[in-house]
């Protein structure tokens, strides 16, 4: 508990930070509390990773952490409470292209071949997509602009002629143009879903994948195999605390004991914490 206590305010610093970055990544794995299924979450900025223990799993996390007026972007998979919170609160999410490439290579497994042929397709023009990507900073601004227009319009043209399989359907769901109402119009617009993929082309610093986040998140999966989860509350904020600190004095370059030992010895002697930030 001491431990836990000494760690409160550094803790709470960063994740007051988290709804005033440019850019942040969002991940989830179980965690078992005295046998109770829980959720721990990842939020990650370019300087830091905070971690929170929750019991559930839907978007009012992500609304308490990240909070509904972020205007930054947001990485994370295309998992239901991911895309409630996006859509209902205008966030410019990226949704994770590896999560993407692996359903699609699992339409390759189906018995329907028009589906396989189809999933065949989808994978070669994102192979192009990616390379024509790769290849940005050999390229003028104005080129490497058309050229991901154009292998992005390409990609869009198989996508969204699926064929018949459910699957295959829902797949393509992802890409739709979903007609909208708003209180303050009657009038319909419309929203093209595929630009939740394509963030990543045009704005600077904006990875395709949410791969960060599920590094920053593996070793408490380890911890998880470890301990068997938590016991408790106070269980849950050391931990959570802990893995904070851990990571980000590890994204700083800082040393984490002499961080910890610092913050101990501040909060015996009732002196102000050591921050973070």
């Amino acid at each position: 508990r001491p431990i836990a206590a000494s760690l409160h305010s550094a803790y709470h610093e960063l994740r007051d930070a988290i709804p005033y970055q440019d850019q942040l990544g969002s991940d989830e794995t179980s965690l078992k509390d005295n046998g109770k299924k829980h959720w721990v979450w990842c939020i990650t900025a370019a300087a830091f990773s905070v971690f929170h223990i929750a019991r559930t799993r839907s978007r009012e996390v992500l609304e308490t952490l990240v909070g509904t007026e972020f205007t930054g972007y947001l990485n994370f998979d295309y998992f239901s409470a991911n895309c409630s919170f996006a859509w209902t609160f205008w966030i410019k999410s990226q949704y994770c292209w590896a999560h993407l490439i692996r359903d699609i290579r699992f339409l390759q497994t189906h018995p329907d071949p028009p589906t396989q042929a189809w999933a065949a397709q989808l994978l070669e023009r994102a192979r192009r997509l990616f390379a024509a990507w790769h290849r940005r900073d050999t390229m003028a601004p104005a080129g490497f602009q058309r050229s991901m227009l154009t292998q992005r319009d390409r990609f869009l043209q198989v996508v969204r002629h699926p064929p018949a399989p459910k699957e295959a359907q829902t797949l393509a769901a992802r890409f739709a143009l979903v007609t909208y109402t708003t209180a303050e119009s009657s009038a319909p617009d419309t929203y093209d879903l595929s630009q939740d993929y394509f963030r990543f082309m045009f704005a600077d610093g904006v990875e395709p994948t949410n791969n960060h986040s599920e590094q920053q998140i593996r070793h408490c999966v380890i911890d998880r195999r470890i301990t068997q989860g938590t016991r408790g509350v106070a269980g849950q904020r050391y931990h959570e605390r802990m893995w904070t600190a851990i990571a980000t004095c590890r994204k700083q370059q800082r040393n984490f004991f002499s961080f910890l030992h610092a913050s101990i010895k501040a909060h015996l002697e009732q002196q102000p914490a050591p921050s973070l930030l």
